[in-house]
Protein backbone atom coordinates (compact mmCIF):
# COMPACT_ATOMS: atom_id res chain seq x y z
CA UNK A 1 0.00 0.00 0.00
CA UNK A 2 2.99 2.29 1.16
CA UNK A 3 4.45 1.80 -2.63
CA UNK A 4 1.50 2.11 -4.31
CA UNK A 5 0.97 5.74 -2.53
CA UNK A 6 4.75 6.70 -3.25
CA UNK A 7 4.23 5.63 -6.22
CA UNK A 8 1.34 7.96 -6.87
CA UNK A 9 2.76 10.85 -5.37
CA UNK A 10 5.98 10.55 -7.37
CA UNK A 11 4.12 9.98 -10.50
CA UNK A 12 1.74 13.29 -9.31
CA UNK A 13 5.47 15.01 -9.24
CA UNK A 14 6.43 14.16 -12.38
CA UNK A 15 3.14 15.64 -14.11
CA UNK A 16 3.19 18.69 -12.32
CA UNK A 17 7.04 19.24 -13.25
CA UNK A 18 6.30 18.39 -16.89
CA UNK A 19 3.37 20.95 -16.90
CA UNK A 20 5.54 23.79 -15.29
CA UNK A 21 8.59 23.12 -17.84
CA UNK A 22 6.12 22.66 -20.88
CA UNK A 23 4.30 26.28 -19.73
CA UNK A 24 7.84 27.87 -18.92
CA UNK A 25 7.14 28.13 -15.27
CA UNK A 26 10.91 26.62 -14.37
CA UNK A 27 13.73 28.87 -14.09
CA UNK A 28 15.95 29.80 -17.28
CA UNK A 29 18.77 26.86 -17.44
CA UNK A 30 22.29 28.93 -17.37
CA UNK A 31 25.85 27.78 -17.16
CA UNK A 32 25.60 29.32 -13.55
CA UNK A 33 23.07 30.42 -11.41
CA UNK A 34 23.53 34.48 -10.79
CA UNK A 35 22.77 36.25 -7.67
CA UNK A 36 21.69 39.04 -9.21
CA UNK A 37 20.40 41.06 -12.21
CA UNK A 38 22.67 43.21 -15.11
CA UNK A 39 20.53 46.35 -15.59
CA UNK A 40 22.85 48.19 -17.42
CA UNK A 41 23.23 45.29 -19.92
CA UNK A 42 19.86 45.59 -20.18
CA UNK A 43 19.71 49.21 -21.09
CA UNK A 44 22.89 48.35 -23.51
CA UNK A 45 20.61 45.79 -24.79
CA UNK A 46 17.57 48.20 -25.01
CA UNK A 47 19.99 50.65 -27.07
CA UNK A 48 20.52 48.33 -29.73
CA UNK A 49 17.09 48.66 -30.56
CA UNK A 50 16.65 51.74 -31.08
CA UNK A 51 20.26 52.56 -33.03
CA UNK A 52 18.45 52.50 -36.55
CA UNK A 53 15.35 53.14 -37.98
CA UNK A 54 12.49 51.62 -40.38
CA UNK A 55 13.47 51.70 -43.54
CA UNK A 56 17.32 52.52 -43.05
CA UNK A 57 19.63 50.81 -45.13
CA UNK A 58 20.67 47.20 -43.07
CA UNK A 59 17.58 47.45 -41.33
CA UNK A 60 17.05 43.43 -41.31
CA UNK A 61 20.75 43.13 -40.02
CA UNK A 62 20.30 45.39 -37.62
CA UNK A 63 17.25 43.99 -36.28
CA UNK A 64 18.98 40.28 -35.96
CA UNK A 65 21.99 42.15 -33.60
CA UNK A 66 19.22 43.90 -31.63
CA UNK A 67 17.21 40.71 -31.22
CA UNK A 68 20.07 38.82 -29.96
CA UNK A 69 20.88 41.14 -27.46
CA UNK A 70 17.69 40.91 -26.24
CA UNK A 71 18.18 37.06 -26.50
CA UNK A 72 21.31 37.59 -24.72
CA UNK A 73 20.42 39.54 -21.93
CA UNK A 74 17.32 37.19 -21.31
CA UNK A 75 19.11 33.73 -20.93
CA UNK A 76 22.17 35.81 -18.89
CA UNK A 77 19.69 36.96 -16.28
CA UNK A 78 17.87 34.35 -15.23
CA UNK A 79 17.81 35.10 -11.80
CA UNK A 80 16.33 38.45 -12.36
CA UNK A 81 14.20 39.64 -10.03
CA UNK A 82 9.98 39.72 -10.08
CA UNK A 83 8.56 40.72 -13.94
CA UNK A 84 7.45 44.42 -12.07
CA UNK A 85 11.21 45.42 -11.28
CA UNK A 86 12.02 44.07 -14.91
CA UNK A 87 9.39 46.34 -15.77
CA UNK A 88 10.15 49.08 -13.81
CA UNK A 89 13.79 49.01 -15.57
CA UNK A 90 12.19 49.47 -18.64
CA UNK A 91 10.41 52.21 -18.07
CA UNK A 92 13.30 53.60 -16.30
CA UNK A 93 15.12 53.27 -19.84
CA UNK A 94 12.33 54.78 -21.83
CA UNK A 95 11.56 57.70 -19.17
CA UNK A 96 14.95 58.99 -19.29
CA UNK A 97 14.38 58.84 -23.64
CA UNK A 98 12.83 61.77 -26.06
CA UNK A 99 9.94 61.08 -27.44
CA UNK A 100 11.55 60.53 -31.07
CA UNK A 101 13.72 57.41 -29.20
CA UNK A 102 10.47 56.10 -27.58
CA UNK A 103 8.91 56.13 -30.96
CA UNK A 104 11.39 54.58 -32.65
CA UNK A 105 11.62 51.69 -30.08
CA UNK A 106 8.20 50.60 -30.04
CA UNK A 107 8.01 51.03 -34.11
CA UNK A 108 11.09 48.85 -34.03
CA UNK A 109 9.89 46.40 -31.38
CA UNK A 110 7.71 44.00 -33.54
CA UNK A 111 10.22 43.08 -35.78
CA UNK A 112 12.94 42.91 -33.20
CA UNK A 113 10.57 40.50 -31.08
CA UNK A 114 9.67 38.56 -34.31
CA UNK A 115 13.02 37.76 -35.12
CA UNK A 116 13.94 36.70 -31.37
CA UNK A 117 11.31 34.06 -31.65
CA UNK A 118 12.33 32.77 -35.14
CA UNK A 119 15.62 32.34 -33.49
CA UNK A 120 14.36 30.29 -30.51
CA UNK A 121 11.60 28.11 -33.10
CA UNK A 122 14.48 27.44 -35.61
CA UNK A 123 18.24 28.87 -35.08
CA UNK A 124 19.14 26.64 -37.92
CA UNK A 125 17.15 28.45 -40.17
CA UNK A 126 18.46 31.59 -39.28
CA UNK A 127 21.66 30.54 -39.40
CA UNK A 128 22.87 32.55 -42.71
CA UNK A 129 21.06 35.52 -41.56
CA UNK A 130 22.75 35.02 -38.09
CA UNK A 131 26.58 34.67 -40.14
CA UNK A 132 25.46 38.31 -42.07
CA UNK A 133 24.66 40.10 -39.15
CA UNK A 134 28.49 38.86 -37.56
CA UNK A 135 27.16 36.32 -35.48
CA UNK A 136 26.02 38.37 -32.68
CA UNK A 137 24.77 35.68 -30.96
CA UNK A 138 26.86 34.94 -27.24
CA UNK A 139 24.94 31.61 -27.11
CA UNK A 140 24.43 28.12 -29.40
CA UNK A 141 20.73 28.05 -28.33
CA UNK A 142 18.47 30.24 -25.79
CA UNK A 143 16.11 29.33 -23.35
CA UNK A 144 12.25 30.60 -24.80
CA UNK A 145 10.75 30.64 -21.12
CA UNK A 146 13.83 33.11 -20.66
CA UNK A 147 13.17 35.54 -23.66
CA UNK A 148 9.07 35.17 -23.03
CA UNK A 149 9.62 36.37 -20.03
CA UNK A 150 11.39 39.40 -20.76
CA UNK A 151 9.35 39.78 -23.98
CA UNK A 152 6.19 40.30 -21.76
CA UNK A 153 7.81 42.61 -19.51
CA UNK A 154 8.87 44.91 -22.27
CA UNK A 155 5.11 44.53 -23.75
CA UNK A 156 3.67 45.70 -20.03
CA UNK A 157 5.29 48.92 -20.63
CA UNK A 158 3.98 49.73 -23.81
CA UNK A 159 0.94 51.85 -22.68
CA UNK A 160 3.45 53.35 -19.76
Amino acid sequence: MKQKILSRAACLGLALALAAALSGCLPCPSSAPQPGWDQDGLHAALEQCVCYGQGEAGVSLKTVVAACGMLDWAEDNPAAPADDEISRCVEDWLGEKDLKTRQRFWDNWPSIDQQAREILADPEACRDLLASAGNPQRHEQYSSGCYLRLSGCILACEDC
